[in-house]
C-alpha cells in the first residue's frame, strides 16, 4: 500500500492509505506503472510505501513468498488552474510586507526562519490565510533572516506554493557594548540563542567595541563566524563566559570544529569551556587574523586516534586540518588548558616559500593528545613561552613540533614525552633572521629517547635549558649549503642523555659558540660530535674552541619527571648571559655565577629524608623490628641522624629510635638502620609512623613517614569476641579472627590431625560441654597460568631481554584468575614466579630485580605505577636456564583477594648479545606492558626511563601462592551459654474499693513483656496495669512475662477481692496522710463532723495488715501517728473500717 505522512513522518495511518494493492487488485507480477494523484495534499508531505505479508494457510497459500520492488519513483506535476503569482517583499526592522499579482486575497501564506519546512510546526514557522494583498508580517527580529511562501489563492486544492523567497530584516543599528547571550534573558540588548548572536553580527555588523557574555549553561550547535562588518583593531568582538563559570560552547555530532573561526577577524574568545567531544576544538581557516584565545577550557576528542582531529587549528580544509594555505596569522593563543586530538594545536601556512606568522602561544597546559602537542609547518614569528606540555595518550609523540621556522621564540617551557621533548626544524632556513631565535629556560624531557632534536638548525641561541633523553639529551644533526647548522651560541644548558649526552650528526657547524654545559650520558660513549668522543677530555682535545668551561658534575633531577635539580652538580658553574635574569619558574639568577639548567636554585647541604618503612607484619613476634631506609637529601655528606618508629597497636602506643653516629652517608645515599624492639606477639592492626631527626635539617617536610596500618598476626590463633548463646538454641557458630592471608582449621582435641572444618568459623550443635580448638592451616598453592605453545621470537614478551642493555617488562594478573585458582576471592601470599625458558641467552642480567603489588587500576599507557610495590627478587646477576626459572620471593606480597596483581621484572645492562626465548600466548585483554632501552647502566629499573609497549601477550608462568600459619598452637574454644528466662512475679494494691480499681505490678518480673487477664474478662499489659471492675467479687487474674533474650515464657496466678458497693461516703470522714512520700514516720489525720469509732489498718501490697489501731473519735478531727520505719520500703494501704463502710488512702514509704 502507498501510505502518507503529513507531519514530517512522525505518523503513518495505513486506514487511510493513498491506495492499496493486494494479488486480487490486478497488480501485475512482472511489475508495471501506475500513478497516485496528490493534488488534495499542500505543505511537506512524505510518501511510504507499506508491504504486508499474510501467514501462509490453507485459505492464503504461500502468502509468505510474495515480494514487493518499487523502483523509478517519480513526482509529476499537474497544470494548475492557478496563474503563478509574482511576489515581492518589502522589509523594515521588525516586520515585512508581502505583495503579489494577479492581485487577489483568500490565498495562504507562510514565513519563518531560513530553512524552515511549511506545515513542520518548528520554532518560528508561521503559516496563516493571506487576507490582505498585501500582506505584513509583524513580530520579526532586526537583523534576521527568514523566508516566505505564497499558496495562490484561486482552487486552493490545486494551487501550488511559491518560494521559497528570502529576505533579511534591516538591522535597527550596528552592534555596539555589552550584549548578552540568554535563553531566559530579555531585553534590546540580549539574544536567546548564540545563533541569533551570530546572525546580527553577520548582518548587523558592530560599530564599536561588543561583549558577548554567554550565560552559564551548555550553548549547543557550535560557533561559526565570517568576517564581521566594522570589526577592526578598535572595534573587537569579544565572546565570553559568565562570571559565575559554566559557559560552555558545545559542537554537535557531524560539525567539524565546535568552533569555526573563517576568515573573521578582531575577535576575542575568552573565559569559556569549548567542548568537542568527536571532533576539533577551535578552527581558524580563510585568513582569519587578530583572533585571542585566552583563559579557556578546549575539549577535544579525547579518545580517537584518527588524524583529523585537533583542539586548535588553522587550516584550509573543513575536513582535515593538515590543509596548508593562508588559514591564519596574528593569532594569540594564552592561558588555556588544551585537552585532546592527534594535535594539541596545530598551525599550518602555505609553502616552504609562503609562511604563515605571528602566532604567540603562552601560558597553556597541553594535555591528552595523541600524537603531537604543539605542531607548526611553514610558520614564522612564533612565540612558544610558558606552556606544559605533556600526559599523551600514544607512545609514541612529539611535545614541540615544527618545521620550516623562521624567528622562533620557544621559552620557560617544560615538556613530557615519550620519544621527542622538542624538534626544530629547517630552522631559519634560506633566511637570516635581524636576530637569533631563542631556545631558553626550558625543561625538556623525553621518556622514550630524545630531549630534544634540531635539524639542521641556523642563527639560534640557546641558554639555560634542561635537556633529558632516555637515549639523546640532545641530538643536532646538519648538512652543506642553506641544510648547515650555523651561528648557534649553546650556553649553560644541561644535556643528559641515557646513551649520549649530545649527538651531532655531521661532519661540522659554521659559527658555533658551545660552552659551559653539564653533560651526563649513561652509555659507553660520551657524546658523539662528528665521531665518538669518551670523554669531556677527549671531546676538548678533538675540538679546542668548545666546551672549555664545560663540566660532568653530576646531576640529580627531583624526579623521573621533574627536571628542577636537586644536587649540586650545576650549581653556580654557568656564565652571565645579558637578558636572561629569571629561570623558568620566575626565580633571580645570579648576577656573576648563575646555576646552570633551566632552575636556578640554591642547593640544600642538609637534608635527611625518610623513604621506607618496612617490617611490622606477618606473625607476630616480641622481639619485632622496624627496618627503616633513609635518604641524604643534602649536597654533603651525613654523619649522624637517628630515626624513630612508632607503633599505635592493641595494647598503646611505644616509640623506640635508632641514633647512629660516626657513619659517612655520601650525598644523595640511603642507609638502612633496624629501629625496635617491639611486641607484637599477640598481632593486631598496628599504625605505623616514623621520622628522622638530622642536625641542621633545612627540609622538614620530608623528615616524617606515614607507614599505614600494619597487620600482624598473633602467634597463638584468636577468635572474635563471644556473644552468649541461648542454652536452648540448637547450634553454636564460633568465629576466627579473620586476617588476609592466614587460613584456619577446627579440630575435635588440641592433637587431631584430621580438622573438623576449614575456614574462618566453625558450626556445630549446642553442648555446653564441648571444647574444640582452632588452628592455623598452611598451604600452598602452585598457580599455573598460561598453556601457550608459542615462543618469542623478539626483545618484547620474555623478561630476559639482553639484546638490549636494559629491559622493563610488567605482567597483569587479573583478579578473576586469581580467584578462580584459589578458589575464591581468599587473600593469599604471593611467594615466587616461574617463567617458562625455551632457549636461555648466554649473557646474564646485572642488578636482577623483579617487584610486584596490587594494583587498582591499568593504565592506557605508559607503565603501572610501581610506587607500593614490593622488591621481592634481587641478584647481581641472573642467568637463565633452559626451563622453569624460579624466582622465589624475599618478602612475600599479601594479594588481597580482590585486586589485580603485577608483577614487574627489570635489570641493568651495560652490553647485549640475544633474548632468552620464553613460551607465551596471546590473551584478550592486555597481558603485559614492556619496553627496552640501550641506556645507562642505572635506566632498566627507573620508572620513565624505558618506553613502554602495551599488549595482550603474556608469558607462561606458574605463581606460588601461599597461607601464612604463625604457629602450631591451638586455641581452646567453648561455647557461652546465656541462661536467661522469663520469671513471672505479681503483686496489687485496691486502690479504690468504691470504684473496684486495683494496681497490678510485675516489676520484679524477668522480662519485656506484660500481659495481664483480670478474670472478668478483660486484659491488659505493662509493668504497672490498672484495672477497675464492674461489681463486687473474688477475681483469679493471670500475668504472662515473655524474655525475648532466649524466647521463653512464665506465668503466674493469684486472686483477688472487689469491695465495689461498700459506700465511702458512708463513714462521713475523710483521710490524709502527712508527709507523704515519707520515710516510715507519717501522721494520718481522720477528720469528720461526726464522731466515730472504727479500725484503722495499715496493708503491704500483698495484702497483708502491717499495723492495726482502734480509733474513738469525739471531735472534728484526729491524728494517728503511724511508724513503719522498720519495714520494707515501698507502697502501703491505709485502711479506715467502720461499720458503715471504709475508706483507703495509698502512702509511700521511701
Amino acid at each position: 500500500m502507498v501510505i502518507i505522512s503529513t507531519d514530517n513522518g512522525a505518523t503513518w495511518n495505513r486506514s487511510s492509505a493513498l491506495k492499496k494493492y493486494d494479488r486480487m487488485s490486478g497488480v501485475s507480477p512482472f511489475g508495471g506503472r501506475y500513478s497516485l494523484n496528490l493534488s488534495a495534499y499542500t505543505g511537506l508531505v512524505k510518501i511510504g510505501f507499506y508491504v504486508e505479508s499474510l501467514t501462509s494457510s490453507s485459505a492464503h497459500p504461500f502468502a509468505t513468498s510474495y515480494d514487493v520492488h518499487v523502483d523509478n519513483v517519480a513526482l509529476v506535476a499537474t497544470q494548475s488552474p492557478c496563474l503563478v503569482p509574482d511576489v515581492t517583499v518589502a522589509t523594515t526592522s521588525n516586520s515585512a510586507t508581502v505583495s503579489w499579482t494577479p492581485t487577489s486575497t483568500g490565498g495562504q501564506i507562510a514565513w519563518g526562519p531560513v530553512g524552515f519546512n511549511i506545515g513542520s510546526g518548528a520554532s518560528g514557522a508561521n503559516q496563516a490565510a493571506a487576507s490582505t494583498n498585501p500582506y505584513t508580517i509583524t513580530g520579526l527580529t532586526p537583523g534576521t533572516g527568514y523566508q516566505v511562501y505564497f499558496q495562490a489563492p484561486c482552487a486552493s486544492a490545486n494551487g501550488q506554493w511559491v518560494g521559497p523567497f528570502t529576505f533579511s530584516t534591516p538591522c535597527v543599528s550596528a552592534m555596539s557594548g555589552a550584549y548578552t547571550v540568554d535563553s531566559n534573558g530579555t531585553g534590546a540588548n540580549n539574544f536567546t540563542t548564540l545563533a541569533d548572536a551570530v546572525n546580527a553580527l553577520s548582518v548587523c555588523g558592530v560599530s564599536g567595541p561588543v561583549t558577548l557574555t554567554l550565560a552559564g549553561y551548555e550553548h549547543t550547535g557550535g560557533l561559526n563566524l565570517a568576517l564581521i562588518p566594522g570589526a577592526s583593531s578598535t572595534n573587537t568582538v569579544t565572546f565570553q563566559g559568565a562570571a559565575a563559570g559554566g559557559s560552555v560552547i558545545k559542537g554537535t555530532v557531524g560539525q567539524f570544529g565546535a568552533v569555526v573561526l573563517n576568515g573573521t577577524q578582531h575577535v576575542t574568545i575568552q573565559n569559556l569551556t569549548v567542548n568537542a567531544p568527536t571532533m576539533s576544538g577551535v578552527i581558524l581557516t580563510g585568513g582569519a587574523k587578530y583572533i585571542t584565545i585566552h583563559n579557556n577550557t578546549i575539549l577535544a576528542d579525547t579518545t580517537g586516534t584518527t588524524s583529523t582531529v585537533a583542539a586548535i587549528a588553522s587550516t584550509s580544509s573543513l575536513t582535515s586540518v593538515s590543509s596548508y594555505g593562508n588559514n591564519a596569522n596574528h593569532i594569540t593563543v594564552t592561558d588555556n588548558v588544551i585537552k585532546g586530538g592527534y594535535y594539541g594545536v596545530r598551525f599550518n601556512g602555505t609553502s616552504p616559500a609562503v609562511h604563515g606568522s605571528d602566532i604567540v602561544f603562552t601560558g597553556n597546559t597541553v594535555a591528552k593528545a595523541y600524537y603531537y602537542g604543539y605542531y607548526a609547518y611553514y610558520m614564522d614569528d612564533l612565540v612558544i613561552n610558558d606552556n606544559v606540555i605533556n600526559n599523551f595518550r600514544n607512545t609514541f609523540n612529539y611535545a614541540i613540533y615544527a618545521y620550516y621556522a623562521n624567528e622562533v621564540e620557544v621559552q620557560r617551557n617544560a615538556t613530557e614525552s615519550h620519544y621527542y621533548g622538542v624538534l626544530l626544524g629547517y630552522l631559519n632556513r634560506d633566511y637570516k633572521p635581524s636576530v637569533n631565535s631563542i631556545v631558553a629556560n626550558n625543561m625538556f624531557n623525553a621518556t622514550g629517547s630524545y630531549g630534544a632534536y634540531f635539524a639542521d638548525p641556523r642563527y639560534m641561541n640557546m641558554y639555560y635549558n634542561t635537556f633529558k633523553g632516555s637515549s639523546y639529551g640532545c641530538y643536532m644533526l646538519t648538512s652543506s649549503g642553506t641544510s648547515q647548522a650555523k651561528v648557534l651560541d649553546i650556553r649553560n644548558n644541561i644535556f643528559q642523555g641515557g646513551t649520549y649526552a649530545f649527538y651531532f650528526s655531521g661532519t661540522t657547524m659554521d659559527s658555533v659558540t658551545m660552552d659551559y654545559n653539564v653533560y651526563n650520558h649513561g652509555g659507553t660513549t660520551f657524546v658523539w660530535y662528528g665521531s665518538a668522543r669518551a670523554s669531556l677530555a677527549a671531546w676538548q682535545t678533538a675540538n679546542p674552541t668548545l666546551n672549555a668551561n664545560s663540566s660532568t658534575n653530576a646531576v640529580v633531577f627531583a624526579s623521573n619527571s621533574d627536571l628542577h635539580v636537586v644536587n649540586g652538580g650545576p650549581n653556580n658553574i654557568g656564565i652571565r648571559i645579558a637578558g636572561f635574569a629569571a629561570d623558568i619558574d620566575g626565580d633571580v639568577r645570579s648576577t656573576t655565577t648563575p646555576d646552570v639548567g633551566a632552575d636556578e636554585y640554591t642547593p640544600i647541604d642538609y637534608d635527611m629524608s625518610l623513604e621506607m618503612i618496612q617490617g611490622i607484619a606477618g606473625c607476630g613476634d616480641s622481639n619485632a623490628y622496624a627496618t627503616v631506609v633513609v635518604k641524604n637529601r643534602g649536597n654533603l655528606t651525613a654523619t649522624g641522624y637517628t630515626a624513630t618508629v612508632e607503633l599505635n597497636g592493641p595494647t598503646g602506643t611505644v616509640t623506640q629510635q635508632a641514633a647512629l653516629t660516626g657513619i659517612s652517608i655520601p650525598s644523595f645515599g640511603s642507609d638502612t638502620v633496624q629501629v625496635g624492639p617491639f611486641n607484637t606477639y599477640a598481632g593486631g592492626a598496628f599504625a605505623v609512623q616514623g621520622w628522622v631527626t638530622y642536625a641542621n635539617d633545612q627540609v622538614a617536610s620530608n623528615d616524617s613517614l606515614n607507614g599505614g596500618v600494619r597487620n600482624t598476626t598473633s602467634v597463638v590463633p584468636a577468635t572474635v569476641s563471644q556473644t552468649g548463646v541461648c542454652f536452648n538454641a540448637d547450634s553454636v557458630t564460633f568465629v576466627a579472627n579473620a586476617i588476609p592471608g592466614v587460613r584456619y582449621a577446627w579440630y575435635p582435641t588440641a592433637t587431631d590431625t584430621v580438622a573438623i572444618v576449614d575456614g574462618d568459623s566453625l558450626t556445630v550443635a549446642l553442648d555446653p560441654n564441648a571444647t574444640y580448638y582452632l588452628g592455623y592451616r598452611s598451604s600452598i598453592d602452585t598457580i599455573v597460568q598460561n598453556v601457550g605453545t608459542l615462543t618469542s621470537t623478539g626483545t618484547n614478551i620474555t623478561p630476559y631481554k639482553t639484546f638490549y642493555h636494559d629491559g622493563r617488562a610488567q605482567y597483569i594478573i587479573y583478579a578473576d584468575e586469581l580467584q578462580t585458582a584459589l578458589g575464591g576471592a581468599n587473600p593469599s601470599l604471593i611467594s615466587a614466579i616461574e617463567f617458562d625458558v625455551v632457549s636461555a641467552a648466554a649473557q646474564g642480567m646485572n642488578d636482577f630485580t623483579v617487584k610486584a603489588g596490587n594494583i587498582p587500576t591499568i593504565p592506557t599507557t605508559g607503565y603501572i605505577d610501581n610506587t607500593g610495590f614490593t622488591t621481592v627478587f634481587n641478584t647481581a646477576t641472573y642467568n637463565t636456564t633452559a626451563g622453569w626459572n624460579l624466582h622465589s620471593f624475599s618478602t612475600p606480597v599479601l594479594w588481597d583477594g580482590v585486586s589485580d596483581f603485577c608483577v614487574e621484572v627489570c635489570f641493568n645492562n651495560t652490553s647485549y648479545t640475544s633474548n632468552s626465548s620464553v613460551r607465551y600466548e596471546t590473551l584478550t585483554r592486555k597481558g603485559m606492558i614492556d619496553g627496552f632501552a640501550d641506556a645507562g647502566a642505572a635506566s632498566g629499573s627507573t620508572p620513565g626511563t624505558v618506553s613502554a609497549t602495551h599488549s595482550n601477550n603474556r608469558p607462561n608462568f606458574k605463581l606460588v601462592a601461599e597461607a601464612q600459619a604463625c604457629s602450631n598452637l591451638r586455641l581452646p574454644v567453648t561455647a557461652l551459654i546465656d541462661s536467661t528466662t522469663a520469671t513471672a512475679v505479681a503483686t496489687f494494691a485496691e486502690v479504690n474499693p468504691v470504684t473496684g480499681t486495683f494496681e497490678f505490678y510485675a516489676n520484679t518480673s524477668t522480662g519485656q513483656t506484660f500481659d495481664w487477664t483480670y478474670g472478668d474478662g478483660n486484659s491488659g499489659s505493662g509493668d504497672t496495669a490498672t484495672h477497675s471492675y464492674g461489681g463486687p467479687g473474688v477475681f483469679t487474674v493471670t500475668l504472662v512475662v515473655t524474655d525475648s533474650t532466649c524466647n521463653t515464657a512464665d506465668t503466674t496466678t493469684f486472686t483477688v477481692t472487689s469491695h465495689i458497693g461498700l459506700d465511702e461516703n458512708a463513714l462521713g470522714q475523710t483521710l490524709a496522710a502527712f508527709p507523704n512520700p515519707n520515710t516510715g514516720v507519717f501522721t494520718v489525720r481522720i477528720a469528720g463532723s461526726e464522731a466515730f469509732e472504727g479500725q484503722l489498718e495499715v496493708l503491704n501490697l500483698m495484702g497483708q495488715v502491717v499495723s492495726a489501731t482502734s480509733v474513738d473519735k469525739r471531735s472534728a478531727s484526729l491524728d494517728v501517728n503511724l511508724d513503719l520505719s522498720d519495714y520494707a520500703k515501698g507502697i502501703y494501704m491505709v485502711r479506715l473500717s467502720g461499720s458503715e463502710g471504709q475508706a483507703v488512702l495509698r502512702v509511700v514509704v521511701r
